[in-house]
């Protein structure tokens, strides 16, 4: 084709534009061919320019543009190339993957479905039955079962030339019979979808006789469709052909349970577990079943007994479930049946420490794994847990014997599920009573760690006070510095500022290499709390000048911006946070405080929506992968979802702005935090819900009156003054 141009140059030619158009064509195939993909797409697009109606280079442009990653590019050449060719069923097949890739399946099954309906009965059988499976794939995607069961019925067509396309396509014989056994079984279930059961039934049954193999796991799929068509003897007949096979599943062992039951043969259900539990002892779904069926037919002990047998063996959550439904049953005694059941686990898996080498207990794995089953499985249990808590403080409160990290573990649980009273009875009774949580470890630290954290949430600053200055003067096993961090803290919010900065001095005095920095970075946030900004900052720069390892640069730098924005010197603060986020594009609080601070002035929105949203994303994958573990890492940061709320509350996308603050407010960190239902009640006042929005100002004011932390001492009487704005 090069060739053509060449020619009328030499002979004095002027080439017009197709002729040029075939050049350019010519040229991006070489440089295609050659792997030089960028400088072959300059070709196709000046041949477009001057012939734009040649469907060959639109084709080439779709290809190339997918190579060279410009996926909507590709779209728009590829839709441009099928309008002036609509035969040319290799480009409608990279389309329409490409529209299913993007999850726009609606268009790539019309895209699938012209094509098809254009491909000549004497395309080859196996290119039309590809196609048909295709379409019936997406439009399963798609949620379409119409045009599903239309693509599954035209690579049937296809199928039934077996000869012919086995020879075109070269299909070995086995693997086009397991081709057409997965087509007849999916249509089979898109037939039921669509309410067609005798037609199933029909696919159902030719899909066994093409690969037999399939009849263990197709009988169970006629057994449910001949189940909801009330014809439990037939249903019956199928299962049972479903538990000829191995290994036994527990969805045809439950289905067979309630079929006897159908067909008044319920009583031989029980002889009929037992007996696949016995088979198959390892199996712990239908050993739960078994203690499932015994508690229904009236035998609770028995059921009992059973599961504890197998949890001595296989001590998992599952199976610590099914355990934990008998002691939720019984109301007059399970809770405390229960604790006695986890003290005893804890206790053996702990061991015992002690002076006399004669007088240790190691701890049993086995006993320590029951304890973490039975704890997880609690955690689910939300009635359970509340009773087997108070059942706990009852013990505790009346001098009764119970495992330090029994105590340990129930106040940690009381705590997650803001029972608050419960956790801070439960830590107050291991600092009267320390023990040793794991051999050769003291829970002391643990306990005063746990109280201090409980109080916190209570905003129960003087009790904070108290306990700082009992463990300065008594504990043996815990940092100092903790007590002097949280002492100077719940001063400053107690409003005692000299107190308060005294303890945050004591504090850097008695720190060592490790606790120094931070105890400095305390006292700096603390200086200006106190209206010292000028000696807040000072600290800060002499920190710069101490510490230069990236992290501890990066904290210093934190601890600045917080220092600027107490200070209201917002572009101060703004400064900090984005040299941080140069050194680390990744620091979700920083993206999140920058996104915060540019809806706080209202400006910079776009911005600020896609740091906010960086940092939810950064925090979920922090909570959710690598080696993180912690009880709420299906919770969303609340702090963050706040900000979100903010920021699209700012660009009047108040419906969105909504929701994430109500998510915000259910979240542990949300539900207490008065700046969270300040700004829920500002969206709902804005969407004219008056009642609701003073809901969520009165709650914020109560939560600020409850001796919430705050760095705005304005925030009560602005929030007084949009009540009075709600007024009729």
């Amino acid at each position: 084709m090069v060739a053509i141009w060449c020619v009328l140059v030499a002979f004095g030619g002027d080439p017009g534009p197709a002729e040029r158009a075939i050049a350019l064509y010519a040229r991006a195939l070489l440089l295609q061919r050659d792997a030089e993909l960028l400088s072959a797409v300059k070709a196709p697009e000046e041949a477009r320019k001057l012939e734009p109606d040649v469907a060959a280079i639109h084709k080439a442009l779709t290809q190339l543009y997918l190579a060279i990653d410009r996926p909507e590019d590709a779209l728009i050449a590829g839709k441009r190339a099928l309008e002036l060719n609509p035969d040319d069923h290799e480009t409608a097949h990279l389309h329409a993957r490409q529209l299913r890739n993007l999850k726009r399946q609606p268009e790539a099954v019309a895209v699938l479905a012209r094509a098809l309906a254009r491909m000549p009965m004497r395309e080859r059988l196996d290119l039309r039955a590809q196609f048909a499976l295709e379409l019936a794939s997406v439009a399963e995607e798609a949620g379409d079962p119409e045009k599903t069961e239309a693509g599954y019925r035209a690579a049937l067509a296809a199928f039934e030339q077996r000869e012919t396309i086995k020879t075109e396509g070269k299909i070995p014989e086995r693997e086009l019979l397991a081709l057409m056994a997965e087509t007849r079984e999916r249509l089979a279930k898109t037939c039921v979808q669509r309410n067609k059961p005798d037609e199933a039934l029909a696919h159902f049954a030719e899909a066994r006789k093409l690969e037999p193999e399939r009849a263990g796991r197709l009988a169970l799929l006629v057994a449910g469709l001949l189940e909801k068509q009330n014809r439990p003897a037939e249903a019956l007949r199928a299962v049972d052909e479903t538990l000829g096979t191995q290994p036994v599943g527990l969805e045809p062992v439950e289905q067979k349970l309630r079929l006897l039951r159908a067909v008044n043969r319920g009583n031989e259900g029980l002889a009929f577990l037992e007996k696949v539990a016995s088979d198959d002892a390892y199996n712990l779904p239908i050993q739960i079943l078994l203690g499932e069926e015994l508690v229904r037919r009236g035998r609770a002990d028995r059921a009992e007994a059973h599961l504890e047998k197998v949890f001595e063996s296989s001590p998992t959550p599952e199976v610590a479930a099914g355990l934990l439904a008998r002691y939720k049953a019984d109301a007059a005694n399970g809770a405390s049946r229960l604790l006695t059941r986890l003290d005893r686990a804890i206790a053996k898996g702990v061991g015992k420490e002690g002076d006399d080498e004669e007088k240790k207990v190691p701890g049993d794995p086995a006993s320590a794994a029951q304890a973490r089953a039975l704890l997880v499985a609690l955690k689910r249990e939300t009635e359970l847990t509340a009773r087997v808590l108070q059942a706990g403080v009852q013990m505790v409160t009346g001098n009764e014997k119970l495992e330090y990290q029994t105590r340990t573990s129930l106040a940690a649980l009381a705590s997650r599920t803001r029972q608050l009273a419960l956790a801070e009875t439960l830590y107050r009774s291991c600092l009267r009573q320390p023990g040793l949580p794991m051999p050769g470890g003291n829970g002391e630290a643990e306990s005063y760690s746990g109280l201090l954290r409980v109080l916190g949430y209570a905003r129960k600053h003087r009790e904070i006070v108290e306990i700082c200055k009992q463990g300065l003067e008594t504990a043996q096993a815990t940092n100092r510095v903790l007590f002097h961090l949280e002492l100077s803290r719940a001063q400053m919010a107690l409003g005692n500022k000299t107190e308060s900065l005294a303890a945050a001095d004591l504090g850097v005095t008695e720190s060592n290499d490790h606790s120094r920095l931070l105890a400095r970075r305390n006292r700096a946030v603390l200086l200006a709390e106190a209206g010292k900004a000028g000696e807040a900052i000072s600290e800060c720069q002499a920190l710069f000048k101490e510490y230069n390892r990236p992290g501890e640069v990066r904290d210093v730098r934190y601890t600045l911006s917080v220092v600027h924005s107490i200070g209201r010197n917002l572009d101060k603060s703004e400064e900090q946070l984005k040299l941080i986020l140069e050194a680390d594009p990744t620091d979700a609080t920083a993206c999140n405080d920058l996104g915060y601070h540019y809806a706080e002035e209202n400006r910079n929105l776009d911005e600020a929506e896609r740091l906010v949203r960086k940092a939810i994303e950064l925090d979920r994958r922090d909570r959710t992968s690598g080696t993180e573990v912690g009880v709420d890492a299906d919770h969303d940061n609340a702090a963050y979802l706040d900000s979100l709320g903010w920021v699209l509350f700012r660009r009047g996308k108040l419906a969105e702005a909504r929701k994430e603050l109500e998510r915000a407010s259910r979240l542990p960190g949300g539900d207490d935090d008065p700046v969270v239902w300040d700004h829920l009640g500002d969206v709902l006042a804005r969407l004219d819900q008056r009642e609701p929005a003073r809901t969520a100002y009165e709650k914020a004011l109560r939560l600020y009156a409850a001796g919430y932390r705050n760095r705005n001492d304005s925030a009560p009487g602005e929030i007084r003054k949009k009540i009075q704005l709600l007024q009729p």
